[in-house]
């Protein structure tokens, strides 16, 4: 079902950035077409009324506009390929792919470098599908300015931030900037300060910055009539486009551009194209450019025709986005249908609940609830674990999803999952199943796509990837990992299906008794291979701490195969994880009961040390 609704996000609410201009445009264009867009923060609520959380029942998808934003509630979600892959490597390459890799899909623009970077990631994944639909970082439609008749002389403009300079004196293209700048060719517009360095002190066409309003970039280059387009080493590797192209297009203006092989294939001859790779020939290059200009008005005017022609038709978010929307349907379906299981199975799901955890139950079941939602299946059974204690009026909600299962799971607090689940595990299950921790999350087609890598590669245990939240810079992030490196640190459940032939492997009961989480990962851990779904569909909502009891409990058995989870039981792994506070309470301990004695000192005390425990 297409609502003709949906959500871009904005990830630096108190920061300018080019993604802001980007997001602007795009309301735009959707507006053109009679869509509604809204503009959601990280977490997926709108700007506009925080307590409203996009969902999948009334939005057809999310749009990410940056590459280290990562999804965060069980709604489609889309990404465009606009960024160099030295950009994933510079900013720290493995969560920067992973929390890049929890969108659903990937819009392509110029760079078949990037298209392939994400093809070699999501290789053999059975979550994601490849050819994608295209969106370009361009306004929505052509500047009201006409600069085809104009007969007023046109002159260079040069907008960036010159990032080099950030590290020295000097920009990639200081000298040539200069030297027009001494001619007075160029007027230059970027941020005044940056990162408390002046990026353009010394130029005297400097004229300040301009505003990512949506308009006074397209007004400033229309009144120039020229545009420079210049790219960085990253950008000219990776065929990858600046926006400043598809501005300058837009505001009817003449593109200078150098050789990068993005641009040549979007436009071919109707651009003026310099050599960078020697500055002093750029510069000539560009006099003549500029010279020709002048000199040749009919000639320029049909080049500029072109240009906007391929913008209206191709180019121009308006057009990508009624490309996206024309065929969204079916490529939604086309991904669900791809992710299904390859042959009939019967999955065993079991859904614990702790009335003790860091979460309250209500978000408990609320995310059971969802995970069931996400993952309807006639061939998946769900179980819900609880203690006798829990009402059932409480748990009524549960009823239309599943049976609940209510035994003796604690004992003064203490979970005794691991005593119990032996015996239901037997009871229950018939081919696979899977243990789903309190607080976790499962989006949509979770499980058929574990399966069906299982399938692929005739494997008896399978995984996901994790998104997990966190605070960072004042504001809160989502981001993805890795399933390997999560369970180094944490326990955790319903990212593994287990074949239920692993449960007769040798004492393999007898081992879980002790545990009260560490479950799915002690059987992971004594397969030595494990297919992975490539999706990161597992959400976390509440970490599972690993306790030394069960660490100690799991080294009982030495026979550990599988390289990722067996550090993770070492009693070292566990102290190395211990918060420094937590180490000086064990050292302190009779200190720390003596300064309980004095509740006004101790409750100040504790005001203090709270941040770092």
């Amino acid at each position: 079902m297409i609502y003709n609704r949906f959500a871009v996000v904005r990830d630096w609410e108190d920061t300018v950035s080019a993604e802001e201009e980007c997001l602007r445009r795009i309301v735009v264009a959707a507006s053109d077409l009679g869509i509604c867009c809204d503009v959601v923060d990280t977490s997926y609520r709108l700007i506009e009324n925080r307590g409203v959380t996009v969902s999948s029942e009334s939005y057809d998808f999310v749009l990410h506009l940056h590459y280290c934003s990562g999804k965060a509630e069980n709604v489609f979600s889309v990404a465009p390929l606009w960024n160099p892959i030295d950009f994933f490597h510079k900013w720290g390459y493995r969560i920067s792919t992973d929390t890049f890799l929890t969108n659903d899909d990937f819009l392509k623009s110029t760079s078949h470098e990037a298209e392939l970077h994400v093809e070699r990631l999501t290789k053999d994944s059975t979550y994601h599908l490849t050819d994608y639909f295209s969106l370009f970082p361009a306004p929505s439609q052509i500047s009201y300015r006409d600069n085809l008749s104009s007969p007023a002389k046109k002159r260079l403009m040069y907008c960036g931030i010159n990032w080099e300079r950030l590290d020295s004196k000097n920009g990639r293209f200081s000298s040539l900037l200069k030297k027009l700048d001494e001619e007075d060719l160029v007027d230059i517009y970027g941020p005044e300060v940056f990162h408390g360095i002046r990026p353009w002190e010394g130029y005297k066409n400097y004229k300040g910055s301009i505003p990512f309003d949506g308009i006074s970039m397209l007004d400033r280059l229309s009144r120039s009539g020229v545009g420079l387009v210049i790219s960085s080493d990253s950008h000219y590797k990776d065929e990858v486009v600046s926006n400043r192209l598809f501005e300058t297009i837009a505001a009817r203006a003449v593109i200078i551009s150098d050789n990068n092989p993005g641009v040549r294939k979007l436009l071919g001859d109707s651009c003026l194209y310099i050599d960078t790779s020697n500055l002093d020939i750029a510069y000539r290059q560009i006099k003549n450019h500029l010279a020709w200009i002048d000199k040749n008005p009919d000639l320029v005017k049909e080049m500029l025709i072109k240009n906007q022609e391929l913008f209206t038709s191709s180019l121009s978010s308006k057009a990508s986005l009624s490309r996206i929307y024309s065929n969204l349907d079916a490529r939604k379906s086309a991904i669900s249908e791809f992710r299904q299981n390859i042959r009939p199975f019967k999955l065993s799901c079991f859904y614990l609940l702790d009335e003790f955890g860091t979460i309250s139950l209500e978000k408990q079941v609320s995310v059971i609830i969802n995970s069931v939602r996400a993952n309807s299946n006639p061939q998946i059974k769900n179980y819900f674990l609880c203690d006798k204690t829990l009402s059932m009026n409480f748990l009524k909600n549960l009823n239309d999803f599943g049976e609940i299962v209510q035994d003796d799971f604690f004992y003064k607090k203490e979970n005794l999952y691991g005593r119990k689940l032996p015996e239901i595990l037997s009871k229950y299950v018939s081919q696979y199943f899977s243990i789903v921790l309190p607080g976790e999350e499962l989006f949509d087609d979770h499980f058929v796509s574990i399966i069906k890598a299982m399938q692929l590669k005739g494997l008896k245990a399978g995984t996901s990837d994790f998104i997990l939240k966190k605070d960072q810079y004042n504001s809160i992030k989502f981001i993805g990992q890795r399933w390997d490196e999560f369970c180094k640190e944490y326990w955790s459940g319903g990212n593994f299906i287990f074949d239920i032939s692993l449960l007769k492997k040798e004492s393999i009961y007898l081992y879980l008794r002790p545990l009260s989480y560490a479950f799915s990962n002690f059987i992971a851990s004594r397969e030595q291979f494990i297919a992975i779904s490539g999706g990161y569909s597992c959400k976390i909502h509440q970490k599972h701490n690993k306790t030394k009891r069960e660490i100690e409990a799991i080294s009982d058995c030495r026979s550990f195969l599988h390289p990722a989870l067996v550090t993770s039981f070492s009693c070292e792994n566990y102290r190395s994880n211990t918060s420094a506070v937590r180490k000086f309470y064990e050292k302190n301990y009779r200190l720390i009961v003596k300064l309980k004695k004095y509740p006004f000192f101790w409750e100040k005390l504790k005001k203090v040390f709270k941040p770092f425990m």
